[in-house]
């Protein structure tokens, strides 16, 4: 896909239906040169659906203006067919109707063209009116376009109860996948969300912010799946330093009558692994800890740190 795309964002800069100029012989396409076609539809994207009328005149001029490229015709003519499908299916996007417009929908969300970014947009504001099911496909593909412009709409589908629970869920990960700092406390939220849980913790362990410390701490409960639990301790080894402190306070202070063995378990190790002497000192107390379980991994992870 990535050379798909290479031969979109030429696209974008020509002035033409598809390429303008001569980039001449000097690496027209530097990362084709050992890349065949795949596909029944001879392109490297795959099928393209016949509802998107590929032009032959697009294909060819964006040939002409490959033609000096370092790899054979046969590739060319295939990125050639993708990158003019994908023009097409930009324009048969904007009068589609009914059963025609899902066939495009889906091979548009294949491509990772930035123009793309706002017809997915547009169209996932449509499907969450008309429920068409094109959600499915337009929430990933816009997590992948890394694009904070569609925010707005995956906080939108996050948020709407009566939304399909899977779509809030991939909006969750879509979110994650774009990254933007804004919407941390939309996931936090979703952490309590039976339906969105697993899927905001994923999402919030891409975010290097101290408002996640305590969230992750909290995963490690023993009520909580182990991949989920072991994901939450990774990341909060991850973290450092800043993590110490909260890490220490919820290690050191519980109800007796509420030990929380496992999850001090796993704080325990974490403690382990840090270099601070704060950490070092916990454990040291913890040598007197009421539960003998931790007593013991106090005592494994002081003998480990003397080593």
């Amino acid at each position: 896909m990535r050379l798909v795309n290479l031969f979109v964002a030429v696209l974008v800069l020509g002035s033409g239906p598809c390429f303008a100029g001569n980039p001449g012989a000097a690496g027209f396409f530097p990362e084709m040169e050992n890349v065949r076609p795949g596909g029944p539809s001879g392109g490297l994207c795959g099928d393209i659906p016949a509802e998107i009328p590929v032009s032959t005149r697009c294909v060819e001029q964006c040939m002409y203006q490959g033609q000096m490229a370092a790899v054979g015709e046969e590739v060319i003519r295939a990125n050639c067919r993708c990158s003019c499908a994908v023009e097409a299916g930009l324009k048969s996007l904007a009068t589609a109707s009914g059963s025609r417009r899902f066939p495009i929908v889906d091979f548009l969300a294949t491509s990772e063209d930035p123009r793309l970014v706002m017809p997915l947009v547009r169209e996932l504001k449509r499907d969450m009116v008309e429920r068409t099911g094109s959600w499915s496909v337009v929430i990933p593909a816009l997590g992948r376009l890394g694009d904070r412009r569609a925010v707005p709409v995956l906080v939108q589908a996050l948020e709407e109860d009566d939304f399909d629970w899977l779509g809030r869920e991939m909006a969750v990960q879509a979110l994650g996948d774009i990254g933007d700092p804004r919407t941390l406390p939309v996931l936090l939220q979703a952490v309590d969300r039976a339906d969105t849980r697993e899927a905001a913790l994923q999402a919030l362990a891409k975010f290097d912010d101290p408002r996640v410390i305590e969230v992750f701490i909290a995963a490690l409960a023993e009520e909580e799946e182990p991949e989920l639990r072991n994901m939450a301790a990774q990341r909060l080894a991850s973290m450092g330093r800043e993590a110490i402190p909260a890490l220490i306070r919820s290690f050191s202070h519980f109800e007796p009558e509420y030990p929380e063995t496992g999850k001090r378990q796993y704080l325990c190790r974490i403690l382990a692994r840090s270099p601070e002497p704060s950490a070092r000192r916990a454990l040291v107390r913890a040598l007197r800890d009421s539960d003998p379980v931790i007593r013991q991994c106090a005592e494994n992870a002081l003998m480990v740190r003397k080593k």
